[in-house]
């Protein structure tokens, strides 16, 4: 789909004409609008100059957009607008493959960072665990120690969390409960759950000797079994960590 303009897109202009002043509602507007005309000139280096203050937010921003796909790198500092369909078919890859991993590696394997991620990894990895544990929320402090159990420098690791989740919830992937500490994933996981599973189940239900056969092959079933397996090996870990902190 082309842009409504061949005109670059002025951030500046928008948000000074929405009259919104915060750095979140400036973000989620451009964001709006993007999704809607797909500018194919998108200048971060001169939205980045005509908000001093919150240049750092817009390069991360761009930059986790661009790690899933919705916006493309065309040129030094200059990106297009692809589309948030992109993020979702990024989503589907990423969680298939953690689906196939988790047949033969742990929990620990899959989602504890040996060293410090990127945001999009953080992005990644955080959306890729509500279905893989089977579950619409996440305690926060529990997906952080696991997320940074290994890495030496804990607060850099944080740091990087919290980022990359607020990135999530400005982008509208996420909700923040402050009082809770939990996050509720807002994407409609239901279907990229039931193709990578019933990927995994086939895969599983020709082994003679899996829980799938095991469980006489019923699909419902086998899942329920899985993810509370897998929610209970999540805590465990959570409470090694505890134990040795």
């Amino acid at each position: 789909m082309d842009s409504e303009t061949d005109d670059e897109f002025d951030i500046k202009a928008y948000s000074r004409r929405r009259n919104i002043t915060s750095v979140s509602s400036i973000l989620k507007d451009v964001i709006q609008k993007c999704e809607k005309t797909k500018p194919q000139k998108i200048n971060v280096i001169a939205l980045a100059n005509q908000h001093q203050g919150n240049h750092r937010r817009l390069y991360e921003l761009f930059n986790i957009l661009t790690y899933f796909g919705v916006t493309k790198t065309v040129g030094r500092g200059k990106l297009c607008w692809v589309g948030f369909s992109s993020m979702h078919s990024h989503l589907e890859k990423t969680y298939m493959t953690i689906e196939e991993r988790g047949l033969t590696e742990s929990i620990n394997d899959i989602f504890v960072f040996k060293e410090v991620p990127s945001l999009g990894q953080v992005a990644e990895l955080f959306l890729s665990l509500f279905p893989f544990l089977g579950v619409t929320t996440l305690d926060i402090k529990i997906v952080t120690q696991i997320f940074s159990m290994k890495i030496p420098d804990k607060k850099s690791c944080e740091r990087k969390i919290y980022l990359a989740l607020s990135l999530l919830e400005t982008i509208g992937c996420i909700e923040h409960h402050p009082r809770s500490g939990n996050y509720k994933i807002l994407l409609d996981i239901k279907k990229l759950l039931e193709k990578s599973q019933k990927h995994i189940f086939s895969l599983e239900s020709k082994n003679p000797y899996s829980i799938a056969n095991l469980l006489n092959r019923s699909y419902a079933t086998y899942m329920s079994a899985q993810h509370y397996e897998r929610q209970r090996d999540f805590q465990l870990l959570a409470n090694s960590y505890n134990a040795i902190s």
